[in-house]
């Protein structure tokens, strides 16, 4: 009879241990390679959410997801080979989460997006971000190493002039004139790297005009910061006097994709014809000679920048729009 009390004994001595005990979470309650994770978003949050201790209640029934995702996670060994310079796979980092492709400028798609993690048993550490512009890497690592070259943050350093960008404004030429582009850059911290449209990297360039091109830059500092702008040149057919590019009276202007274009010079019929910042064509409609106001619809096409061109049989008038995400 002798194993019973001892029994006893020992459940005496762990049970008022077991109802002080407090939720724990490890390293293998943090994602791991191969795990999905769905993530919801919300602005409601539960009065007393930080609140611990004995006969402590977390109650969530009432949230509700503003937006969700989902996250997946590979091994950090699994991400382009020229990001482990930075995130060194088993030394700095041990996992990754793909973001998908977005254009971080409009017209410059970004691809191969990942935010790496180192989780071991001491901590769970965000190390950073890359991804690619044109093919080229972009990093961004969150703590000072001894890889000088990585762009980082660092908040010991004195703030800098705002980088910024120009191209000079818009302007209308003859076909098969030459155009010199040329990226005004202020601000910021040396060197610059420039990415055009046109895959030049160099800071000015000079193009031959057989059609209506939208050209864009964008400028990377020294310090990792971007400034990007546009440039609208149309090529208007010579011989015409009175042909010359003017701009659209559009409004509202930004807006969540319904515009209202004025006419300056209404009675004269034409074509309307939309394109993305990209260049590819989105929407083209006649004008009637009646038309003094047309209304535009771009509440399904994505976020970013459009160019508007109306010909007419007196000229050519451009404008942009930018439409909100």
């Amino acid at each position: 009879m002798k194993p019973v009390p001892s029994i006893f004994f020992l459940y005496l001595q762990l049970f008022p241990a077991m109802t002080e005990a407090q939720i724990v979470i490890n390293q293998w309650d943090m994602p791991v390679a191969g795990d999905t994770l769905r993530v919801s978003i919300t602005s409601i949050v539960p009065v007393d959410y930080s609140k611990t201790g004995r006969d402590t209640t977390w109650d969530f029934s009432m949230l509700q997801p503003m937006s969700q995702r989902v996250d997946t996670f590979v091994s950090a060994s699994n991400t382009p080979p020229e990001y482990w310079l930075f995130f060194i796979p088993g030394v700095v980092t041990n996992l990754a989460s793909p973001r998908g492709n977005s254009e971080f400028f409009p017209g410059f798609p970004i691809n191969q997006f990942y935010t790496f993690y180192n989780n071991t048993s001491a901590a769970y550490v965000d190390a950073g971000f890359a991804f690619k512009i044109q093919g080229i890497p972009v990093l961004q690592v969150d703590s000072e190493g001894f890889l000088t070259t990585a762009t980082y943050l660092d908040s010991t350093r004195m703030p800098s002039v705002g980088l910024s960008v120009s191209l000079g404004p818009d302007t209308a030429v003859s076909k098969g004139a030459v155009v010199p582009l040329h990226a005004s850059v202020t601000g910021g911290t040396p060197p610059y790297r420039y990415f055009w449209s046109t895959l030049d990297t160099g800071q000015s360039l000079t193009v031959t005009m057989d059609s209506t091109q939208q050209f864009g830059v964008v400028v990377i500092d020294g310090l990792n910061g971007f400034a990007s702008d546009q440039k609208l040149v149309t090529v208007v057919s010579p011989g015409i006097e009175e042909q010359e590019s003017q701009l659209l009276s559009i409004y509202p202007n930004p807006s969540s994709g319904l515009f209202r274009i004025h006419l300056p010079r209404p009675g004269q019929a034409g074509t309307l014809v939309v394109h993305s910042w990209s260049g590819k064509e989105i929407l083209r409609q006649e004008v009637s000679s009646l038309t003094a106001l047309i209304e535009l619809d771009l509440t399904t096409s994505p976020g970013g920048i459009y160019m508007i061109r109306l010909t007419t049989g007196k000229g050519v008038l451009t404008g942009k729009v930018v439409k909100l995400p």
